[in-house]
Parts: structure tokens; sequence; C-alpha cells
């Protein structure tokens, strides 16, 4: 009778809780589940699988089965009857009470299957004294389960620490910068917003990372603390209890212990930067006041140049403009509106993010409906930036080693000596020199290729 119990059990058994059925249900695949487990299990789930076979399912496919369920009650009445349920004591092949415990198996055995051949050359124990040794076994793994929380908790607080910090780093430059914008008032409102943009996205950047990190952190510990609960409940069970749940239970800890990991995002400071200079924007603030030396002439801008209305700034577009093709308009490029025969003259052009642009000066009577050749033998100057290279004009290979992008380009011009400077005002680096013997009147040049960041002219400073 004890045999035919255990060879009914296996059928008996849910395959998702791996208890005796409760409430049991088919699938059209012809495998059951706990109602319950089974609705436990499809949960989550977009697509309803069988757990077993993993053929897609429908909702109503669940079909109770009341004889099932009957007979699955009458075994654990049976059981219950029996005492088996209590202390797993029967042994399902030769009738006697399990008192011993099989170390290669890992279950419970009688007497007579510990000399039989299936257990002959195994190691076996009483079943109180197996409990006891492996009870420490159990411990040490929750030990090392507990090491290895205590390591996710320390880099979860790092990975907050650290993040805290470049949250209070970004705080203070952020005040540091509304401080300083608050001078120039509404004039520079558009300047202020695009600085704490680009402080919110250094600070986005950042903590984005870390901030993914220290959820997942908090799912590990959540998921290793119900683990480490589980196992010490476990470990409190009874013994035949403890023993059948044993092999199973350590196999948790030996998988929790392998997927525990702690990765910690170090997070720095050092890189945060502002998205300009505080010198160079009170610079434009200051030469905004006066009136600029150089306007521009929008007679000349070539179709896809755009003059401001106050002839100060220029912009490209990716649509031709409709102006008139007038014999002073340029091909590529625009004209200052003030051309010089002598003395020194300075302004300044403000080229901010843009990453091409063309400035220099030109004589007044070159041919400004082809591409200019831009070297000082086709009576053209000028320093231009694209992809990246600062050049001497386009044809010329020569490159120009800058080291930190200027926002402001210096045009120092001595038409009487003979001479061009283009400088870096703030960082007063020199970027390039031109020395020559002008035979007539020259012009300052312009020419942008940014959509985003037009040039601005205002007022230099003669040093």
């Amino acid at each position: 009778m004890a045999e035919q119990l255990s060879l009914s059990e296996v059928n008996l058994t849910c395959p998702i809780c791996c208890d005796i059925f409760t409430t049991p249900v088919a699938l059209k695949c012809s495998h059951s589940f706990c109602q319950e487990c089974l609705q436990t299990y499809w949960k989550d789930l977009k697509v309803l699988l069988c757990p077993v076979c993993r053929k897609e399912c429908l909702t109503d496919e669940p079909t109770p089965s009341l004889a099932f369920k009957s007979l699955c009650e009458s075994f654990k009445r049976v059981n219950q009857a029996s005492g088996q349920n209590q202390d797993f004591g029967i042994c399902s092949l030769h009738g006697e009470k399990c008192k011993l415990f099989c170390h290669e198996e890992k279950q419970l055995i009688c007497v007579v299957c510990q000399v039989s051949k299936q257990h002959e050359h195994h190691k076996c124990s009483p079943v109180q004294e197996a409990a006891e040794d492996l009870k420490v076994n159990l411990k040490t793994g929750i030990e090392t389960l507990e090491e290895n929380l205590l390591v996710l908790t320390n880099a979860k607080k790092q990975n907050e620490e650290d993040s805290n910090v470049v949250k209070n780093h970004i705080e203070a430059m952020e005040q540091e910068v509304r401080n300083e914008f608050r001078r120039f008032h509404q004039f520079l409102h558009d300047k202020e917003a695009k600085w704490i943009t680009s402080l919110r996205q250094q600070q986005e950047q950042k903590c984005c990372v870390v901030d993914k990190t220290i959820a997942k952190l908090e799912q590990q510990i959540t998921s290793l603390s119900e683990t480490i609960k589980k196992m010490k409940q476990e470990s409190e069970e009874e013994d035949a209890t403890f023993l059948k749940n044993y092999n199973n239970n350590y196999e948790r800890i030996q998988t929790s212990a392998v997927d525990t990991v702690a990765p910690v995002q170090k997070l720095s400071c050092e890189d945060i930067t502002l998205p300009g200079s505080l010198f160079a924007v009170w610079a434009e603030m200051q030469d905004l006041i006066q009136e600029p030396p150089v306007t521009l002439d929008p007679l000349t801008a070539s179709k896809r140049l755009f003059v401001s209305q106050d002839c100060t700034t220029v912009q490209y577009t990716t649509q031709k403009l409709l102006v008139p093709d007038n014999p002073e308009r340029f091909y590529v490029g625009v004209m200052g509106s003030q051309g010089f025969n002598s003395g020194v003259h300075c302004w300044d052009v403000g080229v901010g993010d843009s990453e091409k642009w063309t400035i220099g000066v030109v004589e007044d009577t070159v041919d400004r409906k082809k591409l200019l050749v831009m070297e000082p033998q086709a009576r053209f100057w000028s320093i231009r930036l694209s992809d990246g290279v600062y050049r001497l004009g386009v044809r010329a290979q020569t490159e120009i080693i800058v080291k930190e992008d200027p926002w402001i380009i210096r045009v120092w011009l001595d038409y009487d000596q003979g001479r061009i400077r283009f400088c870096d005002p703030h960082r007063n680096n020199t970027l390039c020199t031109y020395s020559c013997k002008f035979k007539e009147k020259i012009f300052p040049y312009f020419c942008s290729g940014s959509t985003d960041f037009p040039l601005t002219l205002f007022p230099g400073k003669m040093k």
C-alpha cells in the first residue's frame, strides 16, 4: 500500500509548487497544475504559456477536475493517517521507518535500503546526526550570503554618496551661475538657460547610470534578504523536513551566491564643466553697451546667410533666401559694411559652439561671384574651423594647433604696418598672424556654416 501511494504521489504533485495538488486544473496540452500556482505563474506574462511544455494557452483554457481534486484530497488523508506527512518515516520500497540519511542521494532511507545495492557504497548517517552536520553547512552558506548582502549594501551606500556629491556639486555650480547671470538681467536670460541646461544634462548623464545601478542593487538586496530569511526558516524546521528540502535549499544558496554582484559606478566631479567662460560672457556684456565698430552689409551676404536686423549677427540657413543677385553679393560669405585703408582696428567675433566658420579680411575688388581662394596670394587673409580642425584658409594645408576652443575670435588689423592677427582674447593666445602689404581698401569678411550657432560681432579691445 505504501509503495502504491508513493507511486501515486509522483502523479499527484504540482510541477510548480512540488506539492500535492490543491484545486487542480488541466490545460489542453494535458499538463495539470494547482489553480493558484498557475495564476501566479501567469501573473506577469504577456503571452500565457504552459509552465512545462511552453505551449501557448488561452485565459479560459484551465479546466477544473473535481474527480482529480477528490483523489488528491483522499491521498492527503491517507498520508496524514499513516503519519507520513509528519515525518516522511515509512520507506516506500520496504515499509520500514526511515532512520538514515544517504549523503550521496540526498534522501531519507531505511536500514534495508542501506544494505541494498543502490546504497551499498554510499555514506549514510542517522537522521539526527545528518541534520546537525548539514545545518552547519547551511549556516555557512547563510553567512556567505550575509557577507554578500553587506557588500551590496555598502556598494549601494557608496553609489548614493557619490551621487549626492555630484548632485551637490552641480547645485553649487548652478547657484554660482545664477548669481553671475543676475548681473546681466534680461539681456542674458537665454545664455543663463543654456548654461543651466548644460549642467543638468551633465548631471543626468552622470547620475543616470548610477541611479540604474542603485535600483539593481535594491532589487538584489531584496531578493537576497528574502532568500536568507527563507533559509533561516528552513534551518529551524524539524529534522526530517529540513533534510527533505536540504538539497534544493543548498542549491538555492549556491545559485544566489554566484548571482551576487556588487556593481559600483564610481562618479567624479572633475570633468563637470561650465559650457563657457564667465570672462567671455562679461566681455560680451560690456561690449554690447558700445556700438560695434564693425557691422555687416546685408547687400553682400550670400543667399544662404541670414543677417540680423541690427547687422551684428549672421547665421547659416539650409534654404536659399529670396534676395536679388546684386553685384555686391558674395557667392559665399558676407562682408563688413566698414572698410579700412589706414590705421589700427580691432573687432571681436563670437563663435560660441559653432563648428564651422571662416573669419578674415578681404580686399574690395575680389571676384565676389566665385568661390574665394582663401590665401594671401588671392588677397584673402583668414582663419577657418571645419571638421574640428583650425586652418589658415581653405586651400592651404597649414593646421593650427588649438588646445581649447575659443568662444571669441579677435581680429586685430594694422593697415599701415601690413599686419593681421587672429587671437583668443580670453586666454590671450595668438592663433595666427599674417604680414603683408595692402594695396587697396580692406573689408572684414565672415562666413558661418552652422544653423544653430550664429556669428556675433561686438567691439574688440586694442591690446
